[in-house]
């Protein structure tokens, strides 16, 4: 029964951080838990991405519900259960943020979010790019084989400098670059893993060269994409684990 009272009062919480973002004081107020239960619940939610917090200490509603309500409305796709990370990397980081997936030897851009700033981002939902050709492209051949980056680059005689480029990895595992997608851009992607390591797609942000990055914020911006794409890989995985054990 301990078990289930300990869901009955998760369930409490987040219906009290979905009504209000509060802080650790307010929500145990507002459910009648004691602070050290309310910080032990809220804890393991935070771990499972369910609520975040932001540097108010103020709690707010986090991905893993999105996912939820999409997995609610029937079988979701990546782009259902990407949406809601997608959706928070863009405000954490107020610039358009992508994901795409591999599709033969190109990414395919399937979901993009938008924030409002002066400078709109274009949409690229649809948009192929091909992997020999750019450092999202990069990103995920980086997680492939040996013998299988061999057997790409050998197919690619016509781009020169594509072993070079791919070997050279960034030590942060983000690949940056700047105007070689659209003149003014810079963008930042990293590679999003199956459950084997090797990567399904890339997930990335952008924005106009003069304001992305900022200075001194590229080691947020890479901080946030890997930590997204690091959660955004464990939903993925885990409902895809639970699609086979119900077929």
């Amino acid at each position: 029964m301990a078990g289930v009272k300990s869901v009955e009062r998760a369930i409490s919480l987040l219906r009290e951080v979905g009504r209000h973002s509060r802080g650790l004081v307010e929500l145990a107020e507002a459910t009648a838990l004691p602070t050290s239960t309310t910080a032990r619940l809220l804890a393991t939610l935070e771990d499972l991405d369910a609520v975040r917090r932001d540097d108010d200490g103020r709690y707010f509603l986090g991905p893993t519900v999105g996912a939820l309500a999409a997995a609610e409305r029937g079988e979701p796709r990546l782009r259902d259960i990407a949406q809601p990370y997608l959706e928070e990397l863009a405000l954490t980081l107020d610039e358009a943020v992508g994901l795409s997936v591999v599709s033969g030897e190109d990414n395919v851009t399937i979901a993009q979010v938008d924030t409002p700033r002066p400078v709109q981002a274009e949409n690229w939902e649809g948009t192929r790019w091909p992997m020999a050709q750019g450092p999202a492209g990069y990103a995920v051949l980086s997680t492939w084989s040996a013998s299988a980056l061999a057997d790409f680059v050998r197919r690619h005689p016509e781009t020169e400098g594509l072993a070079e480029n791919i070997a050279a990895s960034p030590p942060s595992g983000v690949w940056w670059s700047e105007g070689h997608y659209v003149d003014g851009l810079t963008s930042a992607s990293v590679p999003l893993p199956d459950a084997d390591g090797v990567a399904m797609g890339a997930l990335y942000a952008y924005g106009p060269s003069y304001r992305f990055p900022l200075p001194g914020a590229g080691p947020r911006i890479e901080a946030a994409l890997k930590d997204h794409a690091r959660h955004l890989a464990r939903a993925w995985h885990q409902r895809a684990a639970r699609t086979l054990e119900a077929g």
